[in-house]
């Protein structure tokens, strides 16, 4: 099946550009969405003024729980905290396209400066909700 796939992050919502779209082939959309959470995770750790903020918030997060700097617990809550941060922030969303184009079509398109959202419009399938 071919998957067309918005990712993006939640403080900006693909303002600014930031965002990134792919056409690819998947066996289920299980496997789809996983790539599209990579891809949403991706979008995040391109722009440093995203993760600057994050680890700013768990760096003032750390000194609130008094954990003293350059220790092993302080770099661990960090991470920590920062990782919780980034799952709490991807966004994506998959879409199943039609089988009337090839995903090398469906990838020309986009190419070709069709917007992805037309694109979406255009040749997703609808499922009922």
């Amino acid at each position: 099946m071919i998957y067309l796939i918005y990712a993006a992050e939640q403080t900006y919502g693909g303002l600014h550009g930031m965002y990134n779209v792919d056409i690819i082939e998947a066996d289920s959309e299980e496997e789809a969405d996983e790539y599209g959470e990579e891809m949403s995770r991706d979008v995040m750790e391109t722009y440093t003024s995203i993760l600057d903020t994050m680890y700013e918030e768990a760096y003032d997060a750390a000194q609130n729980e008094c954990l003293e700097e350059d220790t092993e617990e302080y770099e661990d809550y960090v991470g920590t905290y920062v990782e919780d941060l980034i799952a709490n922030n991807l966004e994506w969303s998959v879409y199943e396209l039609s089988s009337e184009h090839t995903m090398d079509e469906y990838r020309e398109m986009l190419r070709n400066h069709q917007d992805w959202e037309d694109l979406r419009d255009k040749y997703a399938i609808r499922k009922d909700e």
